[in-house]
């Protein structure tokens, strides 16, 4: 009963606001006070930058420890799965979402006249900067959206640079058999941690499975397991089941990133980065004495 008057009142208000403006963005408030996120890297930003008191909803995600780094902002917050019924009623003032993750959500939202911030995916750290600051500024927070820029520059920033002629190989290995290349989030990071990615060197495109026999013809220094679940002693011989894989992680370096850390912009992709940096510079003094 109760979905359905949700979405009969969802109907209505699609009716009433069938002529809004297309630029509902244009409305918002300097500081929203009843805003809605449709998108896990969003509910984030979100939670991290304004006042959880002023945010109405975020989506189930941003409460599970695999995908999220906000858990225990986000606990208290009412969940969303994507769907205009659960926004519209909330009356927000304001909506942040992904461009691809909730199009028929957001068009409804649109249409209702509700003011919308949608946010493309993004493929480096100057992205997701640029994305800290668009949602701050939409929230009225510039100045705590700096703070997390500068952290998350400021923990860069000890990273060692090191020539390109002696960077070490790594490639990111998912359970699915998975890589990421060039254009990707994931390979700025790995690049700006002092690593060459040898997906990025093969023509594999930004997301291409990983062909076994490749990882076994051309192993590289390091092999990055990206998995949902937090570094546990047994993880990288569950994912490794493969014999031939199993052998290979003997002979090279394995380390575990939990996706979360990359998967969105934040300072998350500080923290991964700071993991592959100590792998890098274990691997450099190991060199040193030999």
């Amino acid at each position: 009963m109760w979905h359905r008057d949700i979405s009969i009142l969802t109907f209505l208000l699609l009716i009433a606001s069938g002529h809004a403006q297309s630029d509902t963005l244009s409305r918002i408030d300097q500081r929203p006070q009843r805003i809605v996120s449709l998108n896990i890297c969003t509910d984030q930003l979100v939670l991290q930058i304004a006042d959880p008191k002023r945010v109405l909803s975020v989506t189930w995600l941003a409460k599970e420890p695999s995908e999220s780094d906000v858990v225990a902002l986000a606990r208290s917050i009412p969940s969303n799965h994507g769907l205009a019924a659960e926004v519209i009623p909330l009356a927000p003032d304001l909506v942040v979402a992904g461009t691809v993750t909730t199009p028929i959500a957001t068009s409804m939202i649109k249409r209702a006249g509700i003011p919308i911030l949608e946010l493309p995916p993004i493929s480096s750290i100057e992205d997701a900067r640029r994305q800290i600051r668009e949602i701050a500024g939409a929230v009225g927070e510039v100045e705590r959206g700096n703070e997390l820029i500068g952290r998350l520059d400021r923990r860069l920033a000890d990273i060692s640079v090191l020539p390109e002629r002696s960077r070490p190989t790594a490639i990111v290995f998912s359970p699915n058999g998975f890589t990421a290349g060039p254009g990707t989030l994931v390979d700025d990071v790995i690049q700006r941690s002092g690593f060459a990615n040898l997906a990025a060197g093969r023509s594999f495109g930004a997301y291409h499975h990983v062909p076994l026999e490749v990882l076994l013809s051309e192993p590289p220094d390091v092999l990055i397991i990206e998995s949902a679940e937090e570094s546990k002693p047994s993880l990288a011989s569950q994912i490794l089941g493969h014999r031939a894989l199993l052998r290979l992680s003997e002979r090279i370096r394995v380390v575990i990133i939990p996706s979360r850390l990359w998967s969105c912009p934040g300072f998350g992709l500080a923290e991964a980065a700071t993991i592959l940096d100590a792998t890098a510079n274990e691997l450099r003094r190991s060199r040193q004495h030999e």
